[in-house]
């Protein structure tokens, strides 16, 4: 299925680099409107989607760029909009300006953005204002696929509706600074071992933290990303219900097809050559390393996975006796003892338990 939200995405990250939205109201109805509609708020309805809400009716100089509405009369978020680039100056008179709105008549969630950077505010928590903020998006510079998981967890009708926003921000306020610290550094540390030396995960997180001041060893990323694996969270269907626990130790997955360009049907004794993960190749030589790439790139996605066990990793070697093979310079181990079809077969397994479409985000190229 087409992801429309991260497609509107790519396309606001275009425009926003190329100047598209020139004021203030440029950026309220072209880009946060429509990410608004793409999360399943009824943008054309005023009692849900109400632009310059009077937070105190008495009061006309005090008006919410855009507030909303689960329950009428009740706001559920306010968004305070900004000229694109006007964060760069700072936040802290906005945020004031949200504390003022949240005092008598508190919305659940606040949000500050320029179109670019969002932050997110818990309002129902203690503390200073600025201490609410849970989480900080940037359109222009994060992962396209960790915008969309993000903005659907924090902002989508469903997931406000069903508590998921509400309890996601609760016990992201309830991290420790070094927690917070790790989970902050994550899209980023996923970038970084993408690119030689190929740095393990955990070892990019520590790199990552060190450059906010914080010092962390390896184990304690470790440890976090163990305790809150996997990073793709479960998110809301359409109907706000969450996927049943059949209580059975393998995942529920999609019937698996071929694609004739991704994935070449008639692959048995043949050679690859290259891998396709996620958006980019990679030269392999192997069938084995056909697995191993493919799981280095979306690690952290399935560590502590509903996996079979043919597909799982672990720090244990011996937790495979065929044929434990290192995934890279990592601490995790796969087993690499199985045909061209089975490799197949566990890697588009894990391809769609880390969150991606396993045939049109996984596939190899075979050696003629």
């Amino acid at each position: 299925m087409k992801d429309t939200l991260k497609d509107a995405l790519k396309d606001i990250r275009y425009k926003l680099a190329n100047r598209f939205y020139e004021c203030e109201e440029h950026i309220r109805l072209s880009l946060v409107s429509r990410i608004l509609y793409e999360l399943g708020w009824d943008i054309w309805n005023p009692c849900e989607v109400n632009a310059e809400y009077k937070p105190f009716p008495a009061e006309d100089n005090k008006k919410v760029d855009i507030a909303l509405f689960q329950i009428r009369s009740i706001p559920t978020a306010y968004i305070e909009i900004k000229k694109h680039g006007e964060l760069d100056n700072g936040v802290s008179a906005v945020e004031e300006q949200l504390r003022e709105y949240c005092k008598d008549n508190t919305a659940t969630f606040a949000i500050i953005t320029d179109g670019e950077k969002w932050r997110f505010y818990y309002s129902q928590t203690g503390g200073k204002f600025s201490d609410k903020c849970f989480k900080v998006l940037d359109i222009k510079n994060d992962d396209l696929d960790e915008l969309a998981e993000a903005f659907r967890l924090f902002l989508s009708k469903n997931s406000i509706e069903s508590g998921e926003a509400k309890k996601e921000a609760e016990n992201y306020l309830k991290l420790n600074q070094r927690q917070r610290a790790i989970e902050d550094s994550i899209p980023l540390a996923k970038k970084v071992v993408l690119d030689p030396p190929f740095p393990r995960l955990t070892e990019a997180i520590v790199k990552v933290v060190a450059e906010s001041g914080i010092t962390i060893t390896e184990k304690e990323a470790e440890d976090y990303l163990r305790q809150n694996s996997p990073r793709v969270r479960a998110l809301p269907t359409e109907s706000g219900r969450q996927p049943e626990d059949t209580g059975t130790t393998e995942s529920k997955h999609t019937p698996y097809r071929l694609s004739a360009v991704l994935q070449p049907p008639d692959f048995k004794n043949r050679e690859p050559v290259k891998v396709f993960v996620i958006d980019k190749w990679y030269p392999v030589r192997s069938w084995r390393e056909v697995k191993e790439f493919t799981y280095m790139k979306i690690l952290d996605k399935i560590i502590g996975a509903n996996l079979p066990k043919a597909c799982q990793v672990s720090t244990d070697p011996k937790y495979f006796p065929r044929s434990p093979k290192r995934i890279g310079n990592t601490n995790y181990y796969y087993d690499g003892n199985h045909s061209s079809s089975a490799i197949v077969s566990h890697c588009k397994r894990a391809i769609e338990v880390a969150g991606y479409n396993p045939n049109t985000q996984w596939g190899y190229e075979l050696k003629p």
